[in-house]
């Protein structure tokens, strides 16, 4: 008689009676671990056929008919042998091969006849090698020989580690990678390189950058409401300000806020476009601020956040998700500034590919240095002010064993950022503060190293970039600030940014006077006053009331 199946998973036996009998294929077909087909002549009518082991139909008469499909891709590696074979139509074949012991699935039959072909349109390659050549006997039948053709797309197979140029000829399989370029790896094994550059480097880089929350706020100021607001109770003014508050939250402690995100491409030099989405935010509080010496200024900023990012590039898709913490002293003296940033952090990654799931750990820290200086015109209505921004990064990502079996050994990523910068910033009368800017930024000794078993991959780098933008700053009753802003980025990095953020002094009233006594007031010095006398400061806040002054008037 005759067996029909039009599809599913056949998970028994099916034993013929020899001549005579047959089993018909249609549909989606695939043959269970355990299930065997003997004895019984096959038919594949437009079916495809998925088979667990190549021996489940070993020795059966078959005919294909229209075009059909049998996979032998099961992750080994055995030979098909087949009774009399006819073939009415095109055979599609997906094939195992192990290039590190030079063996492939193979197909043999006891006669062939009709006038069809074998199309073999997916090889899947087994086991890391770092072999650049191989050639591998697939069939030495005369006459299947001239009827087996290699389709695959692009004519290339991917193995753990290479892409392979693949051809098909007189029996045999060539596999053959030139090996060194970007185009020469499989992007899977390339995952550690494109987190360690666009996922570790650049949320360390933007931690430095935000570790200056204070002194982006406070340098928006003209240098008449500054000097105003660290005198405060100091001296009696009888000239008014065109803008001036009676102090400015930037004095006083406070607590802040800062979150950002960001929609990029990220053409790599070395290595695929990458389409990244990194966000984050850090949660910070600043000291009060202090005279130093010879008319200096300083303030301390201590913070702790966290980021994440996702990278997708060439069917590979990668998760961070981290943490960090950091400090910053900065120091005002006119309109100069300049301070330092430090941070740490470390993350867990995922990455997903072709193999599974591959998971990773990274440990980033970095310092950094921003120093500018503001020029003021129409009595500081306008404020133009360069900055030069020196920064020093450190990624470690640990080494791993990916989903495909390969090692993966990164060597730690030291890197410099130097970014000349320019704002442009207006001090309305209202209290906004509308800025511009520009920034140009260089990456120096950026470039990954990483092996794969032992094969050093595309070293991978971030290209030259500029980026600008508008922003609007604006202070509330004399304690609160916020704003925010938008980046465009071109060149190395292209896309958006969006960032934001709020700060809030902390105790009393900031605006507040204090009446002073003719009686001397002695204040026990607190933590940062102390520190700051260590190295050679005046340990008196900046608003600080000195003994035997009088205010006639608040101003």
């Amino acid at each position: 008689g005759s067996v029909q199946l039009t599809g599913g998973t056949l998970t028994s036996n099916i034993t013929g009676s020899g001549a005579g009998t047959n089993l018909d294929l249609t549909g989606n077909v695939e043959l269970g671990n355990t299930a065997q087909i003997s004895n019984i002549d096959t038919t594949l009518t437009g079916a495809t056929l998925k088979l667990a082991n190549e021996n489940q139909i070993a020795g059966l008469n078959t005919t294909i008919n229209g075009t059909s499909s049998l996979s032998m891709e099961n992750d080994s590696v055995g030979n098909l042998a087949l009774g009399n074979l006819t073939l009415n139509g095109i055979l599609k074949m997906q094939i195992d091969a192990d290039l590190a012991n030079e063996t492939i699935d193979t197909l043999s039959a006891t006669s062939v006849s009709g006038t069809g072909s074998i199309n073999v349109d997916k090889i899947n390659l087994l086991s890391p090698t770092t072999k650049k050549q191989v050639d591998i006997l697939f069939t030495n039948d005369p006459t299947l020989k001239n009827l087996v053709n290699y389709t695959g797309e692009g004519q290339i197979s991917y193995s753990p580690i290479y892409i392979y140029n693949t051809s098909y000829s007189d029996g045999y399989f060539s596999f053959v990678s030139a090996g060194g370029g970007y185009n020469n790896f499989n992007p899977a094994v390339m995952a550690s390189s494109v987190a360690t550059q666009v996922g570790g480097y650049v949320n360390q880089l933007e931690t430095l950058h935000d570790g200056f929350f204070h002194m982006d706020r406070y340098t928006k100021y003209t240098l008449r409401e500054r000097k105003i607001a660290e005198e405060c109770n100091k001296y009696a003014i009888n000239d008014t300000p065109l803008y001036g508050y009676s102090n400015l939250p930037e004095t006083s402690q406070a607590m802040w806020v800062k979150p950002y995100t960001t929609f990029e491409k990220v053409p790599l030099r070395g290595g695929p476009n990458v389409s990244n989405i990194s966000y984050g935010s850090l949660y910070g509080g600043d000291s009060e601020l202090y005279d130093l010496k010879h008319g200096w200024k300083g303030i301390v900023s201590a913070f702790i956040g966290y980021n994440g990012s996702r990278q997708t590039y060439s069917g590979v898709s990668t998760d961070q998700q981290g943490g960090v913490l950091g400090f910053t002293t900065s120091f005002y003296k006119g309109g100069f500034f300049s301070g330092i940033t430090a941070s740490a952090g470390a993350s867990a990654g995922d990455a997903h590919t072709q193999y599974g799931q591959d998971n990773f750990a990274m440990l980033t820290a970095g310092i950094a240095n921003r120093t500018g200086y503001n020029i003021e015109f129409k009595e500081g209505k306008i404020v133009i002010q360069p900055s030069l921004f020196l920064g020093y990064t450190f990624v470690n990502t640990f080494d791993y064993k990916n989903a495909a079996g390969v090692r993966i050994d990164s060597d730690p990523l030291n890197a410099i950022q130097i970014i000349p910068g320019l704002k442009i910033i207006g001090n309305l009368e209202n209290g906004w503060q509308p800025y511009t800017m520009v920034n140009m930024v260089w990456n120096a000794m950026d470039k990954t190293k990483v092996a794969a078993n032992d094969v050093r991959l595309p070293q991978l780098s971030i290209k030259p970039y500029v980026e600008y933008g508008i922003g609007v700053q604006k202070t509330w009753d004399g304690k609160f600030t916020a704003y925010g802003q938008t980046l465009i980025r071109n060149g190395g990095r292209n896309g958006v940014v969006l960032q934001g953020g709020f700060r809030w002094a902390l105790g009393k009233d900031p605006k507040k006077h204090e009446t002073v006594n003719a009686t001397p007031v002695t204040k026990k010095a607190g933590f940062w006053q102390n520190l700051f006398a260590k190295f050679g400061g005046s340990s008196k806040k900046a608003n600080t009331t000195p003994p035997q002054k009088k205010i006639i008037k608040s101003i």
